[in-house]
């Protein structure tokens, strides 16, 4: 009833004013590495390790998601297949970027048992070390730009994330992107970015 979603709106929404538009500053203060802990009665020792990742508005989102991918974003990725396939220490393994307005991250995610968690440690650090080394090869990087823009497209048939993701867009950015338009932002990523 466009009427009464109407009437909704005015009586809810009415009386906000407009502001400035000027978005508050954002600085982020340098954070050196270091480790945190917290003891908790539980089987189950749970390790996050994060990395400096690119923030929102970077031209490298794509880049970093299918590096993320690769690394440890889905169950054939390398962390998923050296730590709980292969050896079968961790009940769960994953990375996940997190873009924020001016910084990002790329965190490693492992829940192992507290007797295996040196070598799960150990295992993540190695294999991060290699990626930073050797990068990913050329079959990885098509094969998961080929998985990341379809995953995009499936995810975007649902009304609600589509409108998630056009209001965050336009709340952050100002503007809207089409799945046409992020879908070539995909595939303009090269080899060599990842």
């Amino acid at each position: 009833d466009r009427e009464a979603l109407r009437d909704l709106a005015e009586k809810y929404f009415s009386g906000w004013q407009k502001g400035d538009g000027a978005c508050p500053s954002s600085e982020v203060a340098p954070c050196a590495p270091g480790v945190v802990r917290r003891e908790k009665d539980t089987e189950q020792l749970h390790i996050c390790l994060a990395y400096p990742g690119v923030s929102q508005g970077s031209d490298n989102v794509y880049a970093m998601s299918i590096f993320s991918s690769v690394f440890g974003g889905a169950m054939s990725s390398r962390l998923f297949q050296k730590i709980r396939e292969e050896r079968g220490m961790a009940y769960s393994v994953y990375t996940y970027p997190s873009y924020y307005a001016t910084v990002g991250s790329l965190a490693v995610y492992a829940g192992t048992s507290p007797e295996n968690a040196p070598e799960v440690l150990k295992l993540i650090r190695g294999e991060a070390d290699a990626m930073i080394a050797s990068g990913i090869t050329p079959e990885e990087f098509e094969s998961t730009r080929r998985q990341l823009k379809g995953s995009y497209v499936l995810g975007m048939e649902g009304s609600s994330p589509r409108m998630n993701a056009l209001g965050r867009r336009k709340l952050l950015f100002g503007n809207t992107q089409s799945e046409e338009e992020v879908v070539a932002k995909i595939d303009a990523v090269k080899y060599e970015d990842v």
